[in-house]
């Protein structure tokens, strides 16, 4: 992202691992929008640190550039759940291959993730598997966009409570904005 600095106009926060691990980019670095379309993170992308600190998640901390020791996980094969879930799956592992590289900041390699098999199930068996696992992900995206906005207002509110600059009913109706 260094060939993309920020340009003062519409730029994304830059998603780093500490970004990825706290879940937000509060702070963050900024990059141009002019990047790839791929390297372009939405809410609900499944994101995989393969450098320092291993995780896999579910990204839900808004729009942002993706960073070098990031993957994007994606599929235009299998469903979300299925490769998240794998990804999960291996993470101990590939963990211990980190662990055991550690120089500095262990890693793994692309060959770490090509070692990495899965069951790929028949079709039937994936689309039962989705008629039960995209509601669960799906829940795990919104309540954790709701967690966000709920905090955010949270933030807002909570001193100008204390200092008595808002009372009570106010904030019970922009809470009952928020939660629709």
């Amino acid at each position: 992202l260094q060939k993309f600095p920020p340009t003062g106009i519409d730029d994304l926060p830059v998603i780093k691992i500490a970004q990825l691990r706290k879940g937000d980019t509060v702070g963050a670095d900024k990059a141009s929008r002019c990047i790839k379309p791929e390297y372009i993170v939405r809410d609900g992308d499944v994101l995989f640190s393969w450098s320092g600190s291993l995780e896999v998640e579910i990204w839900c901390g808004g729009e942002g550039a993706l960073n070098q020791h990031l993957f994007k996980v994606s599929s235009t094969n299998y469903p979300k759940w299925f490769f998240y879930l794998w990804t999960k799956y291996h993470l101990e592992h590939f963990r211990q291959v980190a662990a055991s590289k550690a120089t500095t900041m262990g890693h793994i390699q692309r060959s770490h993730l090509s070692d990495a098999k899965c069951f790929v199930p028949s079709t039937d068996v994936l689309l039962a598997g989705d008629q039960i696992l995209n509601p669960i992900i799906d829940r795990l995206v919104e309540g954790a966009l709701q967690a966000a906005k709920l905090s955010e207002l949270r933030d807002t509110l909570l001193p100008r409570l204390i200092s008595g600059q808002l009372r009570l009913p106010e904030v019970q109706s922009q809470l009952e904005e928020v939660l629709g």
